[in-house]
């Protein structure tokens, strides 16, 4: 079959294929093995889809984090994404994320992720009370949206923006 081809490349897309359609959490070791890949396309498309397969894998955790500062913006913004699903363990990767703001997608993505947390987002409190004079307003609304879903005692509820 294609995931047994020796082509990297369509090893990679026969397993993004077949993950998409069924979501075999066996995968995962296609994807391992060419998350450090000499081809960029296939270490990005790798790690992205690591990102993506972690929220029902745990034990990804560690691989995911380690992926925090690749080149490849949008492996990172998975990587904040992703955390979303760590709980505390995902606050120190989100944290080191705010401060990528030459790309305002991962940025933006970690202020979300943040609030995804809940109360075990507490200790990015200060970080994002810092990011609420932020010249960017769809940042600084996402700031606001996180700060509450943190803690909805101390921080009101923002005005819904589409009212």
């Amino acid at each position: 079959t294609y995931l047994h081809d020796p082509d990297p490349r369509c090893r990679m897309f026969a397993a993004v294929a077949v993950w998409e359609a069924t979501k075999k959490a066996e995968l995962v070791e296609i994807f391992l093995a060419l998350k450090d890949h000499a081809d960029p396309e296939v270490r990005s498309t790798a790690r992205m889809r690591l990102c993506m397969m972690s929220s029902e894998n745990a034990k990804l955790f560690e691989t995911v984090a380690s992926f925090e500062e690749d080149p490849t913006p949008g492996v990172r913004y998975h990587v904040v994404v992703a955390m979303r699903h760590f709980g505390k363990n995902g606050a120190p990767v989100l944290q080191r994320a705010f401060g990528d703001k030459g790309v305002r997608g991962v940025c933006g993505a970690a202020v979300l992720s943040a609030g995804a947390l809940g109360k075990d987002g507490k200790d990015l409190v200060p970080s994002l009370q810092a990011m609420q004079n932020d010249p960017d307003p769809i940042l600084r609304s996402a700031v606001e949206r996180a700060l509450h879903q943190i803690d909805p005692m101390r921080f009101s509820k923002p005005a819904d923006p589409m009212k």
